[in-house]
């Protein structure tokens, strides 16, 4: 009867040390499967910061680009003002003569 119930108590304990096992097989996997997430995660997040320091690039250059238009424009405003006030100059040497003469 002794060796019966220690049977019993024995089989018992490798059900539950099955149980167990099993259970850290399933949380074993789970964890893999969350790891694997989270780099997937970590990947996507890699491409899309390169993506905006690409674009981030892209507006620096155009950024860039339109300073050197805004300069040409001032130039081009003050080479025409400048042509303004000389031939606003003429017209007013011109009224002058006429009215010395």
């Amino acid at each position: 009867a002794r060796v019966r119930e220690k049977m019993k108590r024995a089989k018992k304990v490798e059900n539950e040390l099955e149980k167990a096992n099993a259970n850290s097989v399933k949380m074993e996997n789970t964890l893999r499967q969350e790891n694997e997430g989270l780099k997937m995660s970590v990947s996507d997040l890699t491409i899309k910061l390169k993506a905006a320091k690409t674009q981030e690039e892209k507006h620096e250059v155009e950024g860039g680009d339109m300073n050197v238009e805004m300069g040409n424009l001032r130039s081009k405003i003050k080479v025409l003002g400048s042509e303004n006030v000389k031939k606003d100059t003429k017209i007013r040497e011109n009224e002058r003569r006429k009215l010395e003469n």
